[in-house]
C-alpha cells in the first residue's frame, strides 16, 4: 500500500461491499484490502465518510447486501461499483429463527 492511499477493507471474499478507513470523496480511487492484500482498486462514484460501505461489485435490485459473508439487507435499488451503500439503496431483512 502507498502512504496516504485512500484504503477500504472486505472481511469475506463472497461480499459485495467493503468498509473504507478514511473518508473518501467522490472520483478518489481505494484501494480494496482482504487479508493485508490488495485485492482492487475502485473509483467512489460518491462522497462517502469514514466507516461506511461502498459496492465492490454491482448490486442489483433485490439483491443481497453482504457483508463478513453475511446478508445484512437487499438492494431497493441497482447499486453500481463504487457507490455509497446506505439506509437510502438498502432495507433490511427479516431473519428466520
Amino acid at each position: 500500500m502507498i502512504a496516504g492511499e485512500k484504503k477500504a477493507i472486505v472481511m469475506n471474499r463472497e461480499d459485495n461491499v467493503a468498509t473504507v478507513l478514511v473518508e473518501v470523496k467522490k472520483n478518489e480511487r481505494v484501494a480494496v484490502a482482504h487479508d493485508k492484500n490488495i485485492v482492487d482498486y475502485i473509483v467512489a462514484q460518491d462522497d462517502i465518510d469514514i466507516y461506511h460501505k461502498f459496492a465492490i461489485k454491482p448490486i442489483g435490485e433485490n439483491e443481497n447486501v453482504l457483508k463478513y459473508g453475511e446478508n445484512i439487507g437487499k438492494a431497493i435499488e441497482p447499486i453500481e461499483l463504487g457507490c455509497h451503500v446506505h439506509v437510502t439503496n438498502i432495507k433490511g431483512v427479516t431473519l428466520k429463527k
